[in-house]
């Protein structure tokens, strides 16, 4: 709640906060990812939540075959949600993807699930 009487033009108090616990309580998603190499530059991340429970704020993360972050990089976008029955494709651009590059995914409510970077598939 915002304290709107005692605002001035560069300052508005909270005199209550939002109470978000109740998302501690939002049970684990089966969230399912795959990881495509584009070009030696982009990854293709598809994300699908599997079950009735959604995949809350999810953070991708790029990362080398030694679990360093591969940085900078440029997600198209950033803490995805996926709801049930949805697929998400987000794409990662770095300078150069490293062999053996692997994705991480972690929702919210649920644990790190890793994919390795799969090669690039030409279709004919």
């Amino acid at each position: 709640k915002l304290d709107w009487d005692n605002s001035t033009f560069y300052i508005t108090y909270c005199t209550r906060y939002a109470d978000h616990t109740y998302l501690e309580e939002i049970p684990a998603p089966a969230l399912r990812a795959t990881a495509q190499l584009k070009d030696k530059e982009h990854v293709e991340v598809s994300l699908s939540a599997t079950a009735a429970t959604l995949a809350f704020f999810t953070r991708l993360r790029l990362v080398s075959p030694g679990g360093e972050d591969v940085l900078p990089s440029e997600w198209e976008d950033n803490y995805v949600t996926v709801f049930p029955g949805e697929t998400r494709v987000v794409t990662v651009r770095v300078e150069e993807v490293p062999a053996g590059a692997s994705v991480v995914a972690r929702a919210w409510n649920g644990e790190d699930v890793v994919v390795a970077v799969g090669p690039s598939v030409q279709l004919v």
